[in-house]
C-alpha cells in the first residue's frame, strides 16, 4: 500500500506481537527505506497476524488486525488533522 505515487507502505505484527511499520518515499533525494517503527505496544496480537491497510483519504491510512482475543482493532492516520 502507498499513500503517495510510487511509494510503498509495508505494516507486520513482530515477534513480540506487536504491529510494526517501514516506508520507501520516492519523493525524497536517494530514497531508502525507513527503519521499522513500532505502531502499538508488544502483546497486542500474534505474530505473523493479517494487518490490512486501506486509505480513504489522499495521504491517509487506516489499518485493521485481530487482537488476541479475536477482536478487530483500528488505527488510522489522516493527514487533514
Amino acid at each position: 500500500m502507498s499513500t503517495v505515487a510510487g511509494g510503498v507502505s509495508l505494516f507486520l505484527a513482530d515477534r513480540e506481537d506487536a504491529v510494526q511499520t517501514s516506508y520507501l518515499d520516492p519523493r525524497v533525494d536517494n530514497p531508502q527505506w525507513s527503519p521499522w517503527a513500532r505502531l502499538s505496544e508488544a502483546a497486542k496480537t500474534t505474530p505473523g497476524a493479517v494487518v490490512s491497510a486501506v486509505s480513504n483519504v489522499a495521504g491517509g491510512v487506516s489499518l485493521f488486525l485481530a487482537d488476541r482475543e479475536g477482536a478487530v482493532q483500528t488505527s488510522f492516520f489522516d493527514p487533514r488533522h
